[in-house]
């Protein structure tokens, strides 16, 4: 297709663990969430493809986190909505409901700052590599498969033995306690809110005394293109919440089986998922979104129960945009579910 691809790495991860200004042995290091990668990392990393490549703008896909991270710094840089072309959001991360397991969920809600105290200040999951490391492979994927049940109900059927054998080495890393105590504050106060310096006991279960309100990242303000691609049956998406804090030129695309960790290694991601991502850039890529966001989408208001929704209908799009209609696309008999949804107002 002529795309030159890029691919971005977050810093702490277990292949960026260098700085030119602090050690990672260091307190200073990890003192990251992800307000450093929207105030600073994905611009800095924007700026630098479009200055090498000497173009005027770029297209954005990303998977989970690599979503909420473009959701925070496209709302808070408007200069940046220049810069991207299209958003393309697969699994989407905006504000999780919570953990599937009742016991953990409750504990982290409670108190987000209880991951200092089993953790430090540094970092988390450091241990993750060196039971990669020992595990006999299909021990390690069994493990990973269980947790992940265990924490987000996934079951992972979509993806073969022999793929998990592959990828799942790749799946958990450490990062900093801080960013994760960043998504447990996200969930509790049920906001996709910049990080909280608030301190208070580790395991104190009231509310703190504060004379401010914790900011939340302005998603409305978004004025780049974005397409959603998320699972029916990924615990971590509430997509009604989260188009309720997305502008309103948002696209979202269900298929209706998939769970997190499939639009990356599912089998048939290659017909369910890409041709989706392929005719987003089709439309977008390389266009001024500003002066015309979505040309080929009617915007139209219905009234459902008393409440009035903004939403889009999918007439003047390509078919792979409205759902998938091809017999090499179903799946079961069944064509995936790749239906508009709508804003509120």
């Amino acid at each position: 297709m002529g795309f030159d691809v890029w691919l971005g790495n977050n810093r702490g991860n277990k292949y960026s663990k260098k700085s030119t200004r602090s050690s990672p042995t260091s307190n200073a290091f990890w003192d990251f969430s992800m307000d450093e990668f929207a105030f600073h990392d994905i611009p800095d990393s924007v700026n630098y493809v479009l200055q090498t490549t000497s173009q005027p703008s770029l297209s954005y896909i990303g998977f989970s986190q690599g979503t909420a991270q473009a959701f925070a710094t496209l709302s808070i840089h408007p200069n940046l909505n220049d810069k991207v072309d299209v958003f393309i959001g697969l699994a989407p991360a905006l504000s999780p409901a919570g953990l599937h397991n009742g016991i953990v969920d409750a504990l982290v809600k409670a108190s987000p700052n209880v991951l200092f105290l089993a953790f430090g200040r540094k970092i988390i999951l450091n241990s993750a590599t060196m039971w990669q490391a020992i595990l006999y492979p299909p021990i390690f994927i069994r493990l990973i498969d269980m947790s992940l049940s265990f924490l987000f109900n996934w079951k992972g059927r979509n993806i073969s033995v022999p793929q998990k054998l592959a990828a799942y080495p790749h799946l958990y890393s450490f990062t900093s306690t801080k960013s994760v105590v960043h998504w447990f504050q996200i969930i509790r106060n049920k906001n996709f809110q910049m990080y909280d310096d608030d301190v208070q006991a580790p395991l104190s279960l009231g509310v703190s005394e504060r004379y401010y309100k914790v900011p939340k990242f302005p998603t409305r303000n978004i004025k780049t293109p974005v397409v959603l691609i998320y699972g029916g049956s990924d615990s971590l998406v509430d997509i009604d919440v989260m188009l309720r804090a997305l502008p309103k030129h948002t696209v979202a695309k269900e298929i209706a089986h998939f769970e997190h960790l499939d639009f990356l290694w599912a089998k048939h991601v290659e017909t369910l998922v890409f041709p989706m991502v392929f005719e987003a850039l089709a439309i977008h890529a390389g266009r001024d979104h500003l002066e015309n966001i979505y040309p080929l989408t009617k915007i139209t208001q219905t009234e459902r129960n008393g409440e009035i929704s903004l939403g889009h209908s999918d007439e003047g799009l390509p078919s792979l945009l409205r759902g998938a209609s091809d017999p090499e696309l179903q799946v079961n008999g069944k064509s995936p579910t790749a239906t508009g949804r709508t804003c509120s107002k």
